[in-house]
């Protein structure tokens, strides 16, 4: 079930923090939209088109938004929490960390910055106009949307040999950064490393356990494939 994103929470808190990155443009307007599918699998997301004027020009900007999907219950079952919160560590300590060692490694030309798409919000947490409560937890994550950029999304069924190149350069550059960081900062390393919330696939003391990740994750997967079945059975 998509998360209903308030309109004050809109108006009054997300957009003004995205104009943050933009502090020489001024806003004219912009659009939210539901993103329909099943991209974000454990989360809603939603397309943002911000228009904004400088003193040269007009600028038109396409931004995704990620939600956590579902309400308290789901979101517990299948571990939301704990995957969001690791998301959201990622986009505001681990890359910082990675930015900081990469612009002073030597004979390393890999640019952090270039590995993915600019990040306008990461929140995780309480949010101000979006939790209903302070111990309600909401994630938020606004970032570039690619496709303006033609990038488009692959094959559904299958990635071909052309698809998993191109994923296994740009996670060489990213094991790239945890090698630097590792061998110049072994503190810096350990507090990162302290701060991701563990997430076992398995758990080896519990492998038969009904809520292990694996469960969840596959049934969650299953129930939604064997829905699209269901819907699209007269046109199989």
């Amino acid at each position: 079930m998509a998360l209903k994103l308030p309109d004050k929470y809109l108006k009054n808190h997300l957009v003004p923090q995205i104009m943050q990155h933009l502090q020489k443009e001024e806003l004219i307007s912009y659009e939210v939209d539901h993103s329909p599918g099943l991209d974000g699998f454990m989360s809603t997301l939603y397309n943002i088109k911000l228009k904004t004027k400088s003193a040269e020009s007009v600028k038109e900007r396409w931004l995704i938004l990620k939600v956590m999907r579902g309400e308290g219950d789901f979101r517990q079952s299948s571990k939301s929490y704990i995957q969001f919160a690791n998301e959201i560590y990622f986009y505001t300590s681990v890359l910082a960390a990675f930015k900081e060692v990469m612009e002073v490694a030597e004979e390393c030309s890999v640019k952090v910055e270039d590995l993915l798409p600019k990040c306008y919000v990461a929140e995780f947490g309480y949010i101000e106009g979006l939790s209903f409560s302070v111990k309600d937890v909401e994630s938020v994550l606004v970032l570039e949307h690619l496709e303006p950029l033609n990038y488009r999304m692959g094959p559904r069924v299958y990635l071909n040999f052309e698809h998993l190149l191109g994923m296994s350069r740009l996670l060489g550059k990213y094991h790239a950064c945890s090698y630097a960081l590792r061998s110049t900062n072994i503190t810096k390393w350990n507090q990162l490393i302290a701060g991701i919330k563990p997430l076992a696939f398995v758990d080896i003391n519990r492998p038969d356990d009904k809520n292990n990740f694996y469960r969840i994750l596959y049934r969650v997967a299953f129930d939604r494939f064997f829905d699209y079945l269901k819907r699209r059975k007269d046109n199989i």
